[in-house]
């Protein structure tokens, strides 16, 4: 699975929840310029496991939800 897609599927969670780039910076301790920045699909930054388990963590859903996509 590409970053790509794990993008799509953590901005298809935020939309789904009503969630913003700042509810998720505030949740997951993480600057909203990040947040951001990980969301791009013109960006290719730093995004790991660790930040990755973070966010599934904030948006209340597991890695394996954001990495099929079946949410």
């Amino acid at each position: 699975m590409s970053m790509d897609q794990f993008k799509h599927n953590i901005r298809k969670v935020m939309a789904r929840k009503g969630g913003s780039a700042k509810e998720l910076a505030l949740r997951t301790n993480i600057s909203v310029v990040s947040v951001y920045a990980y969301l791009s699909t013109k960006n290719n930054c730093g995004l790991n496991a660790s930040t990755l388990e973070l966010i599934a963590d904030a948006l209340d859903v597991t890695m394996d939800e954001l990495y099929r996509g079946a949410l």
